[in-house]
């Protein structure tokens, strides 16, 4: 009987065990998202944005520094048009700056809490936080977590988006914002992001 017992009680064990190592829900990941987004302080990230709203589609790299609470250095570029944009926020304000016309100027400080962005890592997790409605599915082929939430952007045809996150890190790998048919107007894709990456 005792015998019995321990095997019952080690089978109970290990099934507990599995079930700790099981795949996360939406809820522990929304939570894990939460947590993460108030404790961070800094990270690195670079990818490939595409915009679909004109004929042609128009390509960026995008490039993005952020330390805590409020710098940011973002450069965008047009590698067919050899423009770079930056955008930096820092004690002293928001500046765009435009290398190749040697011009700089001023605009609202509240950017970018105010205003979204899809290459901000604060701006895609708010959205998912925000979205009561929020779906929620497992990319098991890619390692990833896939969030269809509300979009919260300047362009009011921006009505959704679709933001894949690494099943380990919360890292954001690929984001689809699309209109209300469905219709994808801008896409990014990171092939970089590095958490808590230290600034000189």
């Amino acid at each position: 009987m005792r015998r019995i017992a321990g095997v019952v009680a080690c089978m109970f064990l290990l099934v507990s065990i599995l079930a700790a190592c099981g795949p996360k829900d939406v809820g522990d990941v929304v939570q894990d998202l939460s947590k993460k987004a108030e404790a961070l302080q800094a990270y690195k990230s670079a990818g490939t944005m595409a915009l679909m709203t004109g004929e042609e589609a128009q390509e960026y790299r995008v490039d993005v520094w952020y330390k805590a609470p409020e710098n940011y250095r973002i450069a965008l570029t047009n590698e067919q048009q050899d423009i770079t944009q930056i955008v930096l926020k820092n004690d002293d304000g928001v500046f765009v700056l435009t290398p190749h016309l040697n011009k700089s100027f001023r605009f609202q400080s509240g950017w970018p809490t105010d205003k979204g962005q899809v290459y901000l890592y604060q701006s895609l997790v708010n959205s998912i936080l925000q979205d009561e409605q929020r779906q929620f599915t497992v990319d098991e082929e890619n390692d990833a977590y896939v969030f269809d939430v509300a979009a919260n952007y300047d362009n009011q045809s921006m009505a959704r988006q679709k933001i894949w996150l690494d099943q380990k890190t919360y890292a954001p790998r690929k984001v689809e914002v699309s209109n209300a048919n469905r219709d994808v107007m801008v896409m990014i894709e990171f092939d970089e992001f590095t958490f808590e990456h230290s600034f000189a």
